[in-house]
């Protein structure tokens, strides 16, 4: 890799990577307070995580994905596990994703490249192979997750060995049976680094899209959105119906604030011991100000347990919390709500939030938090 490529690259990270959004002045939603009630796994506990995953409530218990198994909480304690390490019925290699379809357990696991699905009393009541669903030439199967009027959801993506330069098709689509049609087509460019021959490159940052899926009602929302150098990050929401028909589609923004020198050269300071990183090549990148200075605004998008839709707020702030903007199943912002940046959102009920994190000693812990709403 030439010197220039390798200041344009380094440059590349740098400023996409310093980014710090913040919220709009305008037509915010009212933004209500989490305050943390009880944290469950501490050291010491008699509740023990060894990493935790994903989660998701059924009903009154909160179940959580560890890389081969699911634990299901109630009142702070395991009340219920599912599955090993294996390739059996009923074992995972990796919990890759889970939910429920109305009393249904689902796991997703795509290492195996299976999907199961569980009965009332644990027991394996189907399979699905991934590599048994069809899919267009040039694309393949990433996870499947089944829908709520029977039919299995397939996110998938362009296979990597036919990879082309410029947008990525991601399709999500829908197999019933033998049939496949297409529910969304969305378009996305690579952002993230990557290794090739031992080489690192970025792809450049337009646009991210984001695609969740509500299998208790088989519903799915997409988020568009793309970079602007120019004013506010914008980003819109298609919530589709379990037929796969567009129902409620709007736009939204989160303000982008404009990268300071300053920021970009207390953010070189922690590259000066790097062998890699000459004087030269810090003085390149200082000078290559021009680069696109704001990220696309979010992140992350989950469904809840009631049918919301949460978006996180793109930030580089690990110090800050993250800003989650709440949408209700008729597209309508209901609150902003603000979040430690190290607790993802694992689901949420009416006044209930729950974070994975890490307690004392770097141990894995799940959080409960009281949402505060003004009155």
């Amino acid at each position: 890799m030439s010197l220039n490529t390798g200041v344009w690259l380094l440059a590349a990270i740098l400023l996409v990577s310093v980014a710090r959004p913040a919220t709009a002045a305008q037509a915010d939603p009212p933004l209500i307070e989490a305050e943390p009630q009880r944290t469950i796994g501490e050291f010491g506990s008699s509740v023990e995580f060894y990493r935790i995953g994903r989660g998701a409530l059924h009903g009154d218990t909160l179940w959580l994905a560890e890389p081969s198994r699911l634990l299901a909480l109630s009142d702070g304690r395991v009340v219920r596990t599912i599955g090993n390490e294996g390739d059996g019925p009923g074992e995972f290699r990796t919990v890759s994703t889970f939910g429920f379809v109305q009393d249904a357990l689902w796991v997703s696991d795509d290492r195996a490249r299976r999907l199961t699905l569980f009965g009332p009393a644990d027991e394996v009541a189907a399979t699905h192979r991934y590599d048994n669903v069809p899919v267009p030439s040039g694309y393949k199967v990433d996870v499947l997750v089944p829908l709520g009027d029977g039919a299995i959801g397939i996110l998938g993506s362009w296979d990597s060995s036919r990879l082309q330069k410029g947008p990525t098709p991601e399709p999500v689509l829908r197999f019933h049976g033998s049939e496949l049609d297409t529910l969304i087509m969305a378009e996305s460019r690579p952002h993230d680094l990557g290794m090739s021959g031992g080489m690192m490159f970025i792809q450049p940052v337009s646009e991210r899209h984001h695609v969740a899926w509500d299998s208790r009602s088989g519903r799915a929302a997409v988020v568009r959105q793309r970079q602007d150098s120019h004013g506010p990050g914008e980003f819109t929401i298609t919530f589709f119906d379990a037929s796969g028909a567009a129902v409620v589609e709007k736009s939204d923004t989160f303000q982008a604030e404009r990268l300071q020198e300053r920021a970009v050269r207390e953010h070189l300071a922690s590259f000066a011991e790097s062998p890699m990183i000459t004087d030269e090549i810090v003085e390149r990148i200082r000078e290559a100000m021009f680069i696109p200075e704001f990220v696309p605004p979010v992140m992350r998008a989950k469904f809840d347990s009631l049918g919301r839709l949460w978006l996180a707020q793109q930030t580089s702030r690990r110090d800050g919390p993250i800003r989650w903007r709440v949408y209700g199943p008729d597209g309508r912002a209901e609150f902003d709500l603000l979040l430690p940046w190290s607790e993802p959102v694992l689901d949420a009920s009416m006044n209930t939030v729950w974070t994975r994190g890490l307690g004392d000693f770097e141990v894995a812990v799940v959080r409960e938090w009281n949402l505060i709403r003004p009155e």
